[in-house]
């Protein structure tokens, strides 16, 4: 069984965030959010639904769509530059989960390789009524 508390109290913030800007830009009511995912963020999307629909009630939100975007992760080495998806490492399936405890090395000169995209979670739009 996966703990969604995570992303409930994920959640919590975006909907507080989100439902405080729109009523500062005096919205009426939101229609949809859309949020930005990185691959590493190990942030479930059926367990962020759920926590949405729960917490957007008795808010601005509270009859928004909710859109998430899948941020796809990139990685570089220091040393020689290149960079990498978490495909191209050809790392086992959960590659996701498994960059976060072991050090990803570069296939060329095998040394520690730095995230470049992949972390976000982003509020990246929301579309209101004002």
């Amino acid at each position: 069984m996966v703990d969604s508390m995570h992303e409930y109290s994920v959640m919590t913030q975006v909907v507080k965030v989100a439902d405080m800007e729109a009523r500062r830009h005096g919205a009426k009511k939101v229609y949809s959010i859309t949020l930005e995912i990185g691959e590493l963020t190990l942030l479930l999307k059926p367990q962020l639904e759920f926590a949405f629909e729960v917490l957007r009630e008795g808010t601005l939100l509270e009859n928004a769509d909710i859109i998430f975007k899948d941020v796809k992760a990139r990685v570089r080495c220091p040393q020689c530059g290149r960079e990498y998806t978490m495909k191209d490492l050809d790392l086992k399936e959960g590659s996701s989960y498994y960059a976060h405890f072991v050090p990803l090395v570069c296939p060329e000169c095998h040394k520690k390789m730095d995230v470049v995209k992949g972390k976000e979670f982003t509020i990246k739009e929301m579309k209101m009524e004002i």
